[in-house]
């Protein structure tokens, strides 16, 4: 019946939902101008809510409609921030009240005495609420124009024996990898359930644990992108196998949130290279998801709600949705330093200040870190922890608050994205299988950690190629 009235057809059509979306920005915009003064902090959250819940439902509806099936990266990515910045207003919805836990008054508040305070007004909880609505709307808007505007015609593959030489760096990274984790991670280990979570981040081997850590998963993500841009499965399945084998170790660490993107990168590539499992993913990634939100609030870093286990789920969902409120925090702040931006992209700033005999602290080179360092009480900041930050924070702070330009920023990162996530060629395919889990945590996390995987990628790619091309013109093959 749908398609006999081209119902379903324009709801399927990347070009409506783009100017969906566009047309509501303006709207909100328009109920920000007609909200009250005096609104009161309840029907701040009433608004605040509808307006989130129902902006991600929408975009998580005409995104399943328009790609034919839920198990893609987009709409995971759209659930990632669902729960990393709609978190408390789900919550919410849920019918989760914060202030039953003694903690916040109203999810527009953060209370930690020791570690970070927030408290905003109805007037600025609306006004952030309107700037995260707008941004999710300007970047799915970007991402089905640039869906639509694909080029149906595609140029013949060219020769693509070459990157058969991408499994040497592959191998490389991988065996360097898994080695730097074995040594480090014992001593991870230790001092966390020695000295609790922050241990990773206070304690004095926190240097090198969290670098050999660290170092390891980059090495085994490029090596990851690398084998499936070679075309060689057996090596893609045996890093992914070792990246389990990474996640899993880190969630008795207490690091939740690779563990959840790793989930949904092997359901996403059983679906995309094994078999479809539409019907399937409909109940059983909610439920691989729910195991493992249980496991991770039940872990190092959990709260004991005593016999009320049915808060475990809301409470987790609500504690995800602090993200939101750091970006308030974020957008506060007039400047941030000039190598925060360049470290960003480029990150051997430190490496170049070492070979210099010189020092620059974390603070000069995150945005996070400054965030934290100024936003934080005491000396928690100094104790090793942190507010993190935002793909969302990160629209406002490059566009060097110009107002409405990180609506712009918003949607060109959702036209790249699309270009990303939809294409088959295989060295792009490699690339979105090596950031796939950083995608995921793009809402919480911020630009600085995909692109530096995608300049190292696109280094090795160039080099092998060269070297390829070289080498076949030795042996007269060019």
């Amino acid at each position: 019946m749908f398609s006999k009235y081209g119902v379903f057809d324009s709801a399927c059509n990347p070009r409506n939902v783009a100017l969906v979306s566009v047309a509501l920005i303006p709207l909100f915009f328009c109920l920000w101008l007609m909200a009250p003064e005096s609104a009161t902090l309840q029907q701040a959250q009433a608004w605040a809510t509808i307006s989130m819940v129902g902006s991600l439902a929408f975009m998580l509806v005409s995104s399943a409609l328009v790609h034919r099936t839920l198990v893609h990266s987009y709409i995971f990515f759209l659930g990632c921030t669902a729960l990393f910045i709609g978190g408390r207003f789900i919550a919410y919805a849920m019918g989760f009240d914060v202030a039953m836990l003694k903690m916040e008054s109203n999810f527009f508040s953060v209370h930690r005495p020791d570690f970070v305070s927030i408290e905003l007004t109805a007037r600025e909880g609306l006004r952030l609420t309107l700037y995260l609505v707008t941004c999710l709307h300007a970047m799915h808007a970007g991402y089905m124009f640039s869906l639509w505007k694909k080029p149906v015609s595609v140029a013949p593959r060219q020769d693509l024996q070459w990157t058969s030489s991408l499994l040497i760096p592959a191998i490389a990274l991988a065996s360097v990898s898994a080695l730097a984790f074995m040594v480090s991670f014992p001593d991870a280990y230790r001092a966390v359930h020695n000295n609790g979570y922050v241990a990773l981040y206070g304690s004095a081997s926190a240097d090198f644990t969290t670098r050999g850590s660290t170092a390891a998963q980059y090495g085994l993500l490029l090596a990851l992108g690398l084998a499936f841009a070679s075309r060689n499965k057996w090596l893609g399945w045996c890093v992914l196998g070792l990246l389990a084998i990474y996640y899993t170790a880190n969630l008795q660490l207490g690091v939740r949130g690779g563990i959840m993107g790793f989930v949904l990168l092997c359901a996403w590539l059983f679906h995309t290279k094994i078999r479809r499992i539409d019907r399937i993913a409909l109940l059983a990634i909610p439920l691989l998801l729910g195991g493992v939100v249980v496991m991770a609030a039940m872990g190092t870093r959990g709260i004991d709600f005593g016999a009320s286990k049915a808060l475990l789920l809301p409470w987790f969902i609500d504690n995800q949705g602090l993200t939101a409120l750091y970006i308030h925090s974020a957008l506060q702040i007039e400047h941030y330093p000039a190598l925060a931006y360049v470290h960003g992209v480029l990150p051997i700033t430190p490496m170049l200040a070492a070979l210099n005999g010189t020092s620059i602290p974390l603070d000069q080179l995150y945005f996070g870190q400054y965030l934290s360092k100024a936003v934080l009480a005491g000396d928690a900041y100094q104790k090793g922890f942190g507010m993190g930050w935002s793909l969302f924070a990160d629209f406002y702070a490059f566009t060097l608050w110009v107002p409405g330009a990180y609506l712009i920023a918003a949607a060109t990162f959702g036209a790249l994205l699309a270009r990303l996530v939809n294409a088959t060629h295989p060295l792009v395919f490699g690339a979105h299988v090596m950031i796939f889990v950083k995608l995921m945590l793009l809402p919480r996390t911020g630009l600085y950690s995909v692109i530096p995987f995608l300049l190292v990628y696109a280094g090795i790619v160039v080099a092998c190629y060269i070297g390829s091309r070289l080498w076949r013109r030795r042996l007269g093959q060019v």
